[in-house]
């Protein structure tokens, strides 16, 4: 255990001397990943389909504001749209437009718990993204999680149903109607909608608890409301995905989760401290919990039993 405390100690003092480098990095990756996947997956219009323009958006992306992605996933996915028929572009550009109006207006800032929802999703791991973002952050991450998966699965059916005979006047109304009323009974968007907000609530939730090992107990108890959901939804549904599947998602939403926490809630239980004091109008009673260090025996660098 003192090993891994020092390694995590030595990456974050790293992490600490090259953050711009290393935050620019990262953000270059999940840009390029996410237009890559774009493109992959349907196609894009010319010239946006170009292997160096995504590298040079992606490289813009890199070092401009996080919005600046999802604007260019946006016109990417629109772009896409449009490769299947005009009417899937009306339609998908009208939702994309929704989402982003309803991204600025209430959670500007979430562009990577967007972006990266929906790419765990087309990877069908889905589940660490959920799981990292009710541990490390506000119950507003949820919203980006949504939006997410709702831009996924949008992406999905107008690449599977937006390809038709482009007409003129009452038929190609009728299909732009036909494509709003097939998005709003899809029950596979509701479907992961339901299993994601459901497994980041349920994480959150157990996490803020005041009880020993809360983090651990919130992973776990994720994993099961995803596991069950998530087979429920392959029984009624009768999804593609298959147990094996399930099982990688399961496993590596959970690794994710105790490396999370390993970097960010490890503590030493044997070294719980009671503080009380007081100011003019309360008294204050106070339960401290010291982090796993390594400058310290031995003996002391394990997780113990609570005391009380």
């Amino acid at each position: 255990m003192r090993g891994l405390i020092k390694g995590k100690e030595a990456l974050i003092r790293f992490y600490s001397r090259n953050d711009t480098y290393l935050t620019a990095a990262v953000k270059f990756a999940i840009a390029f990943l996410a237009l890559f996947y774009v493109r992959e997956n349907g196609g894009i219009i010319e010239p946006l389909d170009q292997l160096t323009v995504i590298l040079i958006i992606a490289a813009f992306c890199s070092f401009l504001p996080s919005n600046a992605l999802l604007l260019a996933g946006a016109v990417y996915l629109t772009a896409q749209f449009y490769l299947c028929s005009l009417e899937a572009a009306i339609v998908g550009g009208t939702v994309v437009l929704i989402l982003l109006l309803f991204y600025f207006c209430f959670i500007p800032g979430q562009t990577y718990v967007v972006v990266l929802t929906a790419l765990c999703i087309g990877w069908r791991l889905p589940f660490a993204v959920p799981l990292v973002c009710a541990l490390l952050m506000g119950p507003g991450a949820l919203v980006g999680v949504i939006c997410g998966g709702a831009a996924y699965t949008l992406a999905q059916y107008l690449h599977e149903s937006g390809p038709g005979a482009e007409g003129s006047g009452e038929d190609f109304f009728n299909h732009i109607l036909v494509l709003f009323q097939g998005l709003l009974r899809q029950q596979q968007l509701l479907a992961v909608l339901v299993i994601l907000t459901a497994s980041f609530l349920v994480v959150y939730l157990i996490r803020r608890m005041p009880v020993q090992y809360s983090w651990k107990i919130a992973i776990v108890s994720g994993m099961l409301v995803y596991g069950l959901l998530s087979g429920m939804s392959m029984i009624l549904l009768d999804t593609e995905l298959s147990s094996v599947n399930l099982a990688a998602d399961l496993l590596i939403g959970a690794a994710a989760g105790m490396l999370v926490q390993f970097f960010c809630f490890s503590l030493d239980y044997k070294k719980v401290e009671y503080l009380q004091f007081e100011d003019d109008d309360y008294y204050y009673y106070v339960k401290a919990v010291s982090k796993l260090r390594s400058n310290v025996d031995d003996g002391d660098c394990e997780e113990g039993d609570y005391i009380e």
